[in-house]
This record gives structure tokens, sequence and C-alpha cells, in this order.
């Protein structure tokens, strides 16, 4: 879910890694994605604690899109999300996920630390536009 876009969960829902008690280290991919969207601090304490989060807790500190009631709300909340960035024009969307990609934040605060000028250069080579 960490390696997602966008992020729809229950409000029920709990997050966290338990990989630590599994003497597992976290997928390597993920966790500098978490570090990038929460934080550094953040990000270890989830990681090394293995404590868990909430879906507001998650919202609060940016790592949820929406926090919806009920499984039912939950998967509507996503089609819509789904089916409004399907409904937009390929080249947009691939050129704007992309520009977002190449980016490197300090924290969700949004501080970029660098930008890849080749982002449109990128997106040409990694999608049929």
């Amino acid at each position: 879910m960490f390696g997602c876009d966008l992020r729809v969960v229950e409000q029920n829902t709990v997050l966290f890694f338990p990989e630590i008690d599994m003497s597992n280290p976290v997928p390597w991919g993920l966790t500098p994605l978490l570090a990038k969207d929460v934080g550094m601090p953040l990000a270890k304490e989830l990681v090394l604690l293995g404590c868990e989060m909430t879906p507001q807790r998650g919202f609060d500190v940016g790592l949820i899109n929406r926090v919806c009631d009920g499984w039912k709300n939950t998967v509507n909340e996503a089609e819509l999300m789904a089916y409004t960035i399907a409904a937009k024009k390929k080249l947009g969307v691939t050129l704007a996920v992309t520009q977002f990609r190449s980016l490197e934040t300090e924290h969700s605060s949004g501080n970029v630390l660098r930008y890849e000028a080749d982002w449109m250069l990128s997106a040409g080579t990694k999608s049929k536009l």
C-alpha cells in the first residue's frame, strides 16, 4: 500500500510494519518511499517499533488520502478516484505522475531537494503516450 500514488482505507484499518518482529527487513523499495512520504523520524518509528498507526493519524501525517466509513464506502471512494483519473487524457496523467516521481522531497511538507530536469524524457521512454 505504501508504494501507491493514492491511498484509501477503511476507518478501522490497522496500519503497521510487522517485519521487525519476524526478523525480516521491510521490502527495500518501501523504506525510502515511507521516509519520503512521512519523514525520516516517523518512518523509523513505524519500522523499528512495529507500532500501529490509526487511519486518522495516517491521514494527519499525509500518508493516507481518504479514510472512509465502512468497506462499501471505501471501495466506492477508491473506484471514484480511479474512474476520475481514467477519464483524464492518458498523456496528462502519465506526465503528472512521472513529474511527481521525479521529485525528491525532504518531508511530506513538500520541500523539494532535487528535481529531475529530464522528467519529460523519462515519461516518454517509460510509457507509450
